[in-house]
């Protein structure tokens, strides 16, 4: 019961602190915080006539699956999506693969959600990170957000990836059990070059997997390069 009060509690300061502002843009990607972040977003601000929209980004490095994985919860919530076709392939920094890399791919979709943002003034622009994200080391991703005035307000009101899922398992979101699923480019060891062609093949061996029944897989593409990739 206690954990049910604590939870009760957290939603009802999530559902606050949305309240508080008057359009809201929700970096979504289709896992659990953001699906959460976005299923609570729509409810709070369209039953105050407030403005929400949802954009998330696609690319090479994002699998088809998981796009129309993610495009379908959000109709289902009733949330329309705008996809934001991502540039990260003109950027050599990405392309060297290095310890970096995912800070210059989320740089370059922030500064994509900003310019739509600002275009169609929406006042904020959220994301899904959540607590137990905020206490890792290793989330360059998550500095970019931060440097562009990106908010992450289930890392601001401590709501961690148990709680998420709790939290959306009560709202009967149908991915709430969905394990993490981070970009291809992690399935390439650092400074190995990443090419749209060694995704194609990841995506390609992890979907032929995936349709043979196993739930939790990563595809690793060794071809060269030094230490993990990341995730």
């Amino acid at each position: 019961m206690a954990q049910t009060t604590e939870l009760a509690t957290l939603q009802k300061n999530l559902e606050s602190w949305l309240a508080e502002h008057d359009s809201i843009m929700v970096a979504y990607s289709g896992g659990v915080d953001s699906t959460l972040l976005l299923a609570v977003t729509h409810r709070v601000l369209s039953s105050r006539g407030k403005r929400i929209i949802a954009c998330i980004g696609t690319s090479p490095s994002n699998p088809e699956r998981e796009l129309q994985a993610a495009l379908a919860i959000a109709h289902q919530l009733g949330v329309n999506v705008r996809v934001v076709h991502t540039e990260e392939f003109r950027n050599p920094n990405y392309i060297a693969n290095l310890a970096d890399r995912c800070y210059h791919c989320k740089l370059g979709l922030c500064r994509q959600l900003q310019a739509i943002a600002t275009a169609e003034n929406f006042s904020l622009i959220i994301d899904g990170n959540n607590a137990d994200d905020a206490a890792s080391d290793d989330r360059p991703g998550s500095l970019a957000g931060q440097q562009l005035g990106i908010r992450s307000p289930l890392v601001e009101l401590g709501i961690t990836k148990e709680q998420v899922r709790t939290m959306a398992k009560d709202l009967n979101l149908p991915n709430w059990n969905k394990p993490s699923t981070p970009c291809t480019s992690t399935r390439i060891p650092y400074g190995t070059p990443i090419t749209t062609a060694a995704l194609k093949q990841i995506e390609f061996a992890e979907t032929a997997l995936l349709d043979m029944g196993f739930k939790t897989l990563r595809v690793r593409h060794h071809s060269g390069g030094n230490g993990g990739g990341g995730g």
